[in-house]
């Protein structure tokens, strides 16, 4: 099964890197090198024999194969659903993509490289390699344990015509709230066609929350979802209480802050504190009026934690180094009341390699950044500081910048020239 979870994921990496080129020509050295490692690691699960998974070496190996497969999958996804839901088709539409979200892709695919790496070192190590061929008839199957079906995308007789019904419904059905139910016998694709209706970017759009999640039976509230992996929805009342702390395996949580949100959000930051295990988190406001976001506790203990993204009114902003992920690497700042140089705390940041500063009516008229500070910083995006009026980048600061937008700041008067003569800025 594992085999056949690669050989599609690889598939669709290959058609990844065909269709979006100039989006992925920055990535596609790590993008490559996750293929190569991939298609090694299929040609393993291909000729490997059945019933010797069992032993519990392989069995481990094989399904951390299946993890940072599925972890791959999902950053791949999370990018071509950015892409497709902000895409305009100008170019200066794809510029402006390519430098907000491929750092952020890169990062991760580096990230799952690595893990791969040590997959591969650990089947030498560990001797997976030197297994000897499983008995026949001796050989004890143990108990199967019973977990979330796999879904694959494959071409299921009759699964067009069924995901253009299911859609339908969900698009085209009643305004309350209702299911649409999937029924048949096992083995006939089920699973298979709710994904494929889930990752449906029309259905995807049409809605405020979307979750994937393996329930055998009952009713379940949120609190219930302790192995949900990607939560994104409008807040309400759910955030009040102890059940979003519950959800201990949330990697990804985008939340849209509302007016009822506000009134009733005790325990929410305690609740986001206990989310250890987070690798993204985006909260934000819509409207011409945004909200306060609320207060969030320190991060210090969120080591996962690499792309933070806080978009509305801020009670004051984080001037503490205290206060963000130790190994933060992107972060994306869009708040209307910061009346202070951001840089002087930002440029501490030792992992931070992708910054966007969209402040609107901040009054911030200079910002200056340090000798020594921004080591990592590839990526910086200046937006709407419409008092912003000097920019002073000291030497030695941001060595590695490849990319710099400074895009609705009528009222600057000074860059700093050695910031341009960079020999890396592209």
């Amino acid at each position: 099964m594992a085999e056949s979870i690669v050989t599609v994921f690889l598939e669709k990496l290959t058609d990844l890197l065909s269709q979006e080129a100039f989006l992925l020509s920055r990535v596609e050295e790590q993008v490559k090198l996750l293929s190569s490692e991939l298609e090694w690691m299929r040609l393993f699960l291909k000729d490997a024999d059945a019933k010797r998974r069992y032993d519990p070496r392989i069995k481990l190996w094989v399904s951390q194969i299946r993890d940072v497969t599925y972890d791959a999958e999902d950053v791949i996804d999370r990018f071509m659903f950015e892409m497709n839901h902000q895409q305009q088709g100008s170019l200066k539409c794809l510029k402006f993509l390519k430098l907000r979200f491929v750092p952020k892709l890169e990062s991760r695919i580096r990230e799952i490289n690595t893990k791969i790496e040590k997959i591969m070192a650990n089947k030498s190590r560990y001797g997976v390699e030197t297994l000897p061929a499983a008995s026949s008839s001796n050989e004890v199957v143990p108990h199967k344990e019973r977990r979330a079906p796999i879904v694959e995308e494959v071409n299921v007789v009759g699964i067009q015509e069924d995901a253009k019904s299911v859609k339908q419904n969900l698009l085209n059905g009643e305004m309350r709230r209702a299911v649409v139910s999937i029924v048949g016998m096992g083995g006939l694709g089920k699973t298979t066609l709710a994904k494929k209706v889930y990752n449906d970017n029309d259905v995807r759009q049409c809605f405020d929350c979307h979750a994937w999640i393996y329930c055998r039976n009952g009713p379940l509230r949120v609190g219930h979802l302790t192995n949900l992996q990607s939560l994104g929805l409008r807040a309400g009342s759910w955030c009040c209480g102890e059940g979003l702390g519950k959800l201990v395996e949330l990697r990804e949580l985008t939340i849209e802050w509302t007016k009822i949100a506000q009134t009733k959000n005790h325990g929410f930051s305690e609740s986001v504190k206990k989310l250890t295990a987070l690798q993204s988190l985006r909260l934000y406001t819509l409207g011409e009026e945004m909200l306060t976001l609320p207060h969030l506790m320190p991060f210090s203990d969120h080591t996962y934690l690499y792309h933070l993204s806080l978009s509305g009114r801020l009670e004051r902003f984080p001037d503490e180094i205290e206060f963000y992920p130790p190994n933060l690497i992107s972060l994306e700042l869009e708040c209307l009341n910061i009346e202070q140089d951001p840089m002087v705390t930002l440029e501490k940041l030792p992992n931070l390699r992708f910054l966007m500063l969209s402040l609107c009516s901040s009054m911030v008229k200079k910002m200056v950044c340090t000798s020594g500070g921004f080591l990592q910083l590839e990526t910086l995006m200046l937006w709407g500081l419409k008092e912003l009026e000097e920019l002073i980048v000291e030497e030695g600061e941001m060595p590695d910048l490849k990319d710099l937008v400074i895009d609705t700041c009528p009222k600057m008067k000074r860059l700093s020239h050695g910031l341009l003569q960079r020999k890396k800025l592209q």
